[in-house]
């Protein structure tokens, strides 16, 4: 993975990006995914997805432990460090 100025990326798999109120990040997966930055305020990102039907999309409040401990163990067989909401 690259940073947008084409530089390598040393953690594979991530990628941050800055995005303003109306911007789309769209994935190329199939069936496609779409996130739009719906607003932004102070403390808060509001974010639309559009994905399949198939794909789970999950708070990180909602989302099961089986979820999270499989979600988290890819992530250490990526390479990348584990997440954490602040």
């Amino acid at each position: 993975m690259r940073h947008a100025d084409n530089r390598p990326n040393p953690r594979r798999g991530n990628l941050t990006l800055l995005r303003r109120a109306g911007e789309r990040i769209y994935l190329d997966t199939a069936g496609g995914i779409e996130i739009h930055v719906d607003r932004i305020t102070e403390r808060t990102v509001r974010l639309s997805i559009r994905a399949p039907g198939d794909v789970p999309i999950f708070r990180e409040e909602l989302a099961t432990e089986e979820f999270l401990k499989r979600f988290r163990q890819e992530q250490e067989q990526d390479g990348d460090e584990p997440s954490r909401a602040a």
